[in-house]
């Protein structure tokens, strides 16, 4: 579900909110994060990949679980897109 060249960033990003939350889940498995982030972020991980992936293309379905692939990501997303910066 998260693009590869976004894992980093993303998980940094959990950890901070997290932080904020005074959060402390137990995120063993995939199923783990998803239940966390539908569940107690409120939604979070469907605004994700709102964000990410462009409206479903019949040749390209979006993710529906964070376990799989498919779906295409907005050029802005997409490795090097635009408006990324560049790795220091």
């Amino acid at each position: 579900m998260v693009p590869a060249h976004l894992r980093a960033d993303t998980i940094a990003h959990l950890q901070v909110l997290c932080r904020l939350r005074g959060a402390a889940p137990r995120l063993a498995t995939p199923a783990d994060l998803e239940g966390f982030l539908d569940g107690a972020c409120g939604g979070l991980l469907a605004s994700l990949r709102r964000e990410w992936y462009l409206e479903e293309d019949p040749a390209h379905p979006a993710p529906e679980s964070g376990r799989g692939g498919g779906g295409v990501l907005r050029p802005e997303y997409a490795k090097g897109g635009a408006g990324r910066e560049a790795p220091h």
